[in-house]
This record gives C-alpha cells, sequence and structure tokens, in this order.
C-alpha cells in the first residue's frame, strides 16, 4: 500500500508521515528529495521554466524578507504549483516501483497534485491511500511560525523582518485553499489543520491505519 499525503507547506504532512510511519513500521519520503534529483538532472535552458520558486529562492538569496517584497503570493504559489508538475513523473516512476516490489510507503509533498493523484489512482485503485492537509486561517499559520522555531525552519531561519510573516500566511492560505478546491474536485478527502493539530493527526493516523493493506 502507497499512502500520498499532499498539501501546502507548514500543514502537518512531515508530522502526519512520521506518525504512520511509526504505525504502521514502514518507511516514508518527502517528494522534495525527488525534486532535487529531478532539478540537478533537469537541462540548464529548461531550468528556469520547470523550478521557478527555486529560482526565486536563489536570485534573492534565500531571504524571505527580499523575496516576498518583491514577488506577489500568488506567483510564488503558481512556482510552487509548476515545480510539482516538474516532479510529478519522478513520483509516479517511485510510487509505481515500490508497487512492483511489494513495498509498504508513505510519500509526502506539497508537489503531491489532486490531479496527480488521481491519475495513479486510475493505473493503481487498489493500491492507494490519499490525504490532502491545509491551513487557510492567516491568524492560526502565524501561531504556528512562533511554535516552530527549528534551525531548518525556512520560515524563522530565513526571515529578519516581522513584517514578512503575514506574507508568508497569505501565501500558504492561498495554496491551501487550492488544495482544498483541487481535492474536492476530484472527490479526495481534505482536511483543515488550523485548530486541533495534534487530536488530528492522532485521528488521521488511525483512520489511515484501518484503510491499511490486511495481513497475509
Amino acid at each position: 500500500m502507497i499512502y500520498l499525503i499532499g498539501g501546502p507547506p507548514r500543514c502537518g504532512k512531515t508530522t502526519l508521515a512520521k506518525s504512520l510511519s511509526r504505525t504502521l513500521r514502514c518507511g516514508w519520503v518527502p517528494v522534495d528529495a525527488l525534486e532535487i534529483i529531478v532539478s540537478k538532472h533537469t537541462p540548464t535552458e529548461d531550468y528556469k521554466e520547470r523550478f521557478p520558486k527555486t529560482v526565486l529562492c536563489e536570485e534573492n538569496n534565500w531571504d524571505n524578507d527580499p523575496l516576498y517584497e518583491r514577488t506577489p503570493v500568488s506567483e510564488i504559489v503558481d512556482g510552487y504549483r509548476v515545480q510539482g508538475t516538474s516532479s510529478a513523473n519522478a513520483i509516479e516512476q517511485f510510487v509505481e516501483h515500490c508497487l512492483y516490489e511489494g513495498h509498504d510507503f508513505i510519500v509526502e509533498g506539497h508537489q503531491l497534485h489532486p490531479s496527480l493523484v488521481a491519475k495513479l489512482q486510475k493505473r493503481f485503485p487498489d493500491q492507494l491511500r490519499a490525504i490532502f492537509l491545509y491551513k487557510q486561517d492567516i491568524s492560526q499559520i502565524l501561531k504556528g511560525f512562533q511554535k516552530n522555531k527549528g534551525s531548518l525552519d525556512w520560515v524563522t531561519q530565513k526571515t529578519k523582518n516581522k513584517q514578512t510573516l503575514p506574507k508568508i500566511a497569505h501565501m500558504l492560505s492561498l495554496f491551501g485553499a487550492w488544495f482544498e478546491s483541487e481535492a474536492g474536485s476530484y472527490g479526495f478527502r481534505s482536511c483543515n489543520m488550523d485548530v486541533g493539530f495534534k487530536k488530528k493527526i492522532r485521528s488521521l493516523t488511525q483512520e489511515l491505519k484501518k484503510q491499511a493493506r490486511p495481513s497475509v
């Protein structure tokens, strides 16, 4: 069984993936890792078109303050979406390989667009489970920034100007609204993670566990 967890950054995908991994005792992979491999093998002349969000970050020295000062949040969301599409073939091949080898695996990332998951489910109707997480309440997203200040956190570690944080929260809310709408259009389950985060992680873990392939 392959478990697919999609949604924008900072909505709980990794937390759910880790919880489910411990519960089911199976591996998990962030699609970011696959995206890096794809980007490294993308011809130079195609790089800017296929990885516009990364290009924007590079042009601003991976500093959120100038990035969000110069770039509309809608353009940043579009950049994320394009990069998701650019990683689609790698995701599909990874899922196909895991199923061929009989591996149970969890795959999580913003690159898991509902349209791609729908395509995968047509190919492997009984071997996939999918859930989409999102956040939309900007005030709750801002509170989340205060709770997560890890050394690898791309928001708190790459943002010095506090006035930038509401812009990042707006981007995440906009991206979350897109995921909610797209998931609904394909009939996929989505979950708003604005409040009751820990309780929802536990609930979703048990929900997905019940959908696991029965032991032989």
